[in-house]
């Protein structure tokens, strides 16, 4: 066989690993652009950046709008070529690490991509210059970086160098063209086939042989038709799966020199090949593929015929180089004679090889390793006669030893006698060195096919598997022989999967261009996975794609780390927005409820001075009753008198319960009587230009509620109304009861419920202003004006208690407002009669009054006066001290809360510590004294009717109860 023909050969096996040089395969390093519009981010939290910048295995870089760095992780210094990122902040990015030629380009993206243009690359791949001189080619991405007020302020980018990936891939490339030039310079006929006999590649010297371009829609076998060709040597009649390539596929066999005589396509010229075949396997011993050389040996077989009829013939082969020597041996006289080609080869002298030669001359040069098996095939054939062909190793005359290819035939005589055995010797060094290099090159696509990481694998233009490697195995999780000759269909669970890689398959083939995409798969145990696939139009000699070539790697934990890192840059500036916002929300409910605190603080304030006008004013008018109990007319002004004052006294106490913050504590409520003790209250707070009416139905049954927030919730709902209504209207409050089925369209539970309505003529509201009417702290009233929190209020007491808060209006038609209270599974307790003026009850005992107000102390001793009690006064805490030193021993301390220099508290204690057996009274305006417990002192409410003092002090004379004080620093007893 020649040179050419191994070298094909050889060559053909090596182009099975273009599907793992072509997978690694990509775009020249460039600035590539995808145009993908940057999301807005804010500004992230620079604490929880930082922290990921250090620990990021990627260059992550953020500059500013001037392209100053401001932030490199210890990976990107490193990349860029520096100690550490100290030495790159405030840098200018473009001047340090861009190189000049480069310069331009990259500050027209940034400037693109700072201007916030929907146009402007997130991706884009680049050159960077180190300080020691060397480029690096790097894949950024990269994302924009805003403000609190969404304005750009910089940039955020994640680089990885791919400089060595791209060097390793451009090495691919030239590698694989080298290949194919090589393989189509080829003049022995290539041939390559899948496990079923589908050509997947041939060459230029192929196609001349035959005389066609095969057709890549059917298998080898059905091309070349019902048959193959005869055998030259039997005269048999070859069929299609008797050929080497079917052999080498069906049985697993190496076919070497395989003489066939053919029939060219079109023209239907009879030819000689001679065939060598090989099977490639897997690393299973699978077959997976086979190759076949071809070589037109016709003129050469010519000659051999020639040479076995005539010397001329035998002349002109050795003319032609193909044989390097002749024999005749005759053997019944053992006389061996050569000719000058075969003396000169093998250094004999001519004149003794015309003479003859014993056959152990003629074997002297042959390998020691190989004259036994020479000797015997000799016998063999010399024995049953007929042809001879045997290959050896001989040593020529420049020293070394080469392969041949001794040819011959045993003629016997009638009796069966060997008379004659003449031959050709075949230079096959050629021959074998080509099988031999098919070998290695088929066990080194083998070793490197198996080598690369990851998926490769090469498909037929119908998607059929033709080569795969392990990982295409672990990936699919089926043996070889489950998978190859199949299509993804046919062997992947997963339909829908099979569905969409074959239409990436079909694409790149279809438009026969090469093209790198993202997969996701699903491996055999059911874990998702995303592979980023490489694949490239597998072509013919003609340039027809006839296939596909891939190559996959797993992504999955890359786009697990970007995804990660989205994540995180999402989650970053969700939680500074949302940090922004708590903030904003928490300063300005501070705000108002410093506000709320200082008007409750104000009204308590103003309340506790009623109370002690309230007082004297109601004492005097109690003594004022009894003395004139004979002058009638005096009488009922008198009682007038004391009815406004007990108005003002539950006018008081509202305010006190509206300045102080309260627990909802529900509770079976009246409402009509709720609504009737609050007419007052709600009439002056929305001032005369407004006529109030009030509407409560007959048999109104209790709700279940807060009456205080109750009540609060009306006097909001009321105030709402009247600025509603600048220039007066009608303000109607009605109430009654509503049963509730189920899909009622407030969507309350099926049920009975009291429903309040608080109706106004005012200015109404649009549509969008009562969408966003319950939001705490929305107010259309301006600033200053309005806290928010009336309506948001209410809403959230009608929640609590288990109903619901109804608001509709339409602008320039006033409001309505329903709230909508569970009705109470008991009645409601009843109010208490007004009492009357108890005749006091006379008593004798000495008494301490101490108050700071003159007109209070002296209205609360003249009652004590009237009742019968002997009372000393002091208007402070010093004062009254002073007097108990003096040597007075009062029966009781009746003392006021708040006074200045000492509270009453304060004095209770220090007068203990003077005369340990003296009961105390604490008497205060402020509510919030009434109801703690203060040191467990009893306590009497400001403003108090006489009959409420004397039951009081009367109450903790008898039961002599007498706080014992624990010992304080700065109370202790005098010596």
């Amino acid at each position: 066989m020649s040179g050419a023909n191994k070298i094909g050969l050889a060559f053909a096996a090596g182009w099975l690993a273009r599907g793992v040089l072509r997978a690694k395969g990509g775009a020249a390093p460039s600035f590539g652009r995808k145009k993908l519009a940057p999301a807005p981010h804010l500004v992230p939290d620079l604490d929880r950046a930082q922290m990921y910048l250090q620990v990021a295995g990627v260059m992550l870089l953020v500059l500013d709008r001037e392209g100053r760095i401001e932030t490199v992780n210890p990976r990107g210094a490193e990349i860029l070529g520096h100690d550490s990122p100290a030495q790159l902040i405030g840098r200018d990015w473009f001047e340090t690490a861009i190189p000049v030629r480069e310069r331009e380009a990259v500050r027209a993206i940034f400037a693109e991509f700072i201007s916030g243009s929907a146009d402007a690359p997130d991706r884009v791949e680049g050159l960077i210059l180190r300080p020691d001189g060397q480029e690096r080619l790097i894949a950024w991405r990269n994302r924009i970086i805003r403000d609190a007020a969404g304005r750009i302020r910089g940039t955020i980018s994640s680089g990885e160098d791919i400089t060595e990936a791209r060097a390793a891939d451009e090495r691919v490339r030239q590698s694989e063209a080298l290949l194919s030039a090589v393989l189509d310079a080829l003049p022995v006929g290539v041939i390559i086939a899948d496990p079923k006999g589908k050509i997947v590649r041939d060459n230029a010297a192929h196609r001349e042989l035959w005389g066609v371009v095969p057709d890549p829609e059917v298998t080898s076998l059905e091309q070349y038709g019902e048959w193959i060709g005869y055998d030259p040597e039997t005269g048999r009649r070859l069929r299609a799966q008797d050929w080497a390539m079917a052999r080498a596929l069906v049985e697993g066999e190496t076919v070497q020199g395989e003489l066939v005589e053919c029939q060219r396509f079109g023209t239907g010229e009879r030819r000689f090949f001679l065939n060598n075949a090989a099977p490639v396997r897997d690393a299973g011993g699978r077959v997976i593929a086979g190759v076949v050389a071809e070589q037109d040996v016709t003129d050469r077989r010519a000659v051999e015929q020639a040479l076995r009829m005539s010397a001329e013939r035998v002349q002109l082969a050795l003319a032609a180089g193909a044989i390097i020597g002749t024999w005749h041996w005759d053997l019944p006289t053992d006389r061996f004679t050569v000719d000058e080609q075969f003396a000169l080869n093998f250094g004999l002298d001519l004149a003794l090889g015309r003479e003859g030669l014993s056959l152990e001359q003629v074997i002297a040069t042959v390998h020691p390793d190989d004259r036994e098996g020479l000797i015997a095939a000799i016998g063999s054939a010399i024995s049953r006669g007929g042809p001879y062909a045997h290959q050896y190793r001989v040593r020529r005359q420049d020293g070394r030893y080469y392969w041949i290819e001794a040819n011959g035939r045993v003629d016997h005589g009638p009796d069966g006698t060997p008379l004659h055995f003449p031959g050709v010797l075949l230079d096959v060094e050629e021959h074998r060195a080509l099988l031999a290099e098919r070998d290695r090159a088929t066990q080194l696509l083998k070793t490197f096919i198996e080598a690369v990481p990851g998926v490769v694998y090469a498909k037929d233009r119908q998607g059929r598997m033709l080569v795969a490697n392990k990982g295409t195995a672990e990936l699919i999780g089926k043996p070889p022989e489950e998978f190859l000759g199949r299509t993804d269909a046919e062997f992947l669970e997963d339909k829908a999967q099979a569905a969409l890689v074959m239409a990436n398959d079909r694409r790149i083939m279809d438009s026969a261009m090469a093209e790198q995409v993202e997969e996701a798969v699903t491996f055999a145990d059911g874990t998702p996975a995303v592979w980023l696939s490489t694949k490239v139009p597998l072509r013919d000699g003609t340039g027809q794609v006839i296939g596909l070539i891939g190559a996959s790697v797993d992504i999955t934990a890359r786009k697990a780390a970007e995804a990660e890192l989205e994540r995180i840059n999402l989650d970053l500036a969700d939680r500074v927005a949302r940090a922004v916002a708590e903030r904003e929300a928490a300063a300005a409910q501070l705000h108002e409820v410093q506000k709320l605190e200082t008007i409750g603080q104000l009204t308590g304030g103003i309340a506790h001075d009623f109370n002690n006008l309230l007082t004297p004013i109601v004492g005097s008018l109690e003594r004022a009753h009894r003395k004139l109990d004979q002058d009638e007319r005096t009488q009922r002004l008198v009682a007038g008198g004391l009815q406004s004052a007990e108005r003002a006294r539950v006018l008081v106490q509202r305010l006190l319960t509206f300045a102080r913050r309260q627990t909802l504590m529900a509770q079976p409520v009246d409402v009509g009587t709720l609504l009737d003790g609050m007419h007052d209250l709600i009439a002056r707070s929305i001032g005369p230009q407004i006529d109030m009416v009030v509407e409560v139905a007959p048999d109104l049954p209790p709700a279940m509620v807060d009456a205080n927030q109750l009540e609060l919730a009306l006097l909001n709902l009321a105030v709402n109304a009247r600025d509603a209504m600048p220039g007066g209207g009608r303000l109607t409050i009605s109430a009654a009861e509503e049963a509730v089925g189920s899909g009622h369209p407030t969507g309350l539970a099926p049920g009975r419920y009291v429903r309040l309505a608080v109706v106004d003529t005012g200015v109404g509201m649009s549509a969008i202003i009562l969408a966003r009417a319950v939001e705490p702290f929305f107010s259309t009233k301006g600033m200053g004006k309005g806290t928010g929190l009336g309506l948001s209020m209410v809403h959230g007491l009608a929640g609590q208690s288990g109903g619901r808060l109804v608001l509709s209006s339409r602008s320039g038609q006033g409001t309505r407002a329903e709230v909508w209270l569970p009705v109470a599974s008991e009645a409601a307790p009843s109010a208490p009669a007004p009492a009357e003026m108890p005749i006091p009850i006379v008593r004798e005992g000495l008494l301490l009054l101490v108050d700071d107000e003159e007109l209070v102390r002296i209205g609360t001793a003249d009652m004590l006066r009237d009742l019968g009690y002997e009372v000393v006064e002091a208007n402070g805490g010093a004062a009254a001290l002073q007097t108990l030193r003096s040597g007075l021993t009062p029966d009781l301390l009746v003392t006021d809360y708040l006074m200045p220099g000492m509270t009453g508290v304060e004095l209770a204690r220090a007068a203990h510590q003077l005369l340990p057996e003296l009961p105390a009274l604490l008497i205060s305006g402020y509510q919030d004294v009434l109801d703690a417990s203060v040191d467990g002192l009893p306590r009497l409410a400001k403003p108090f009717r006489q009959a409420d003092l004397a039951a009081r002090v009367a109450g903790v004379l008898d039961d002599k109860k007498i706080v014992r004080f624990p010992r304080r620093q700065g109370f202790d007893r005098p010596g």
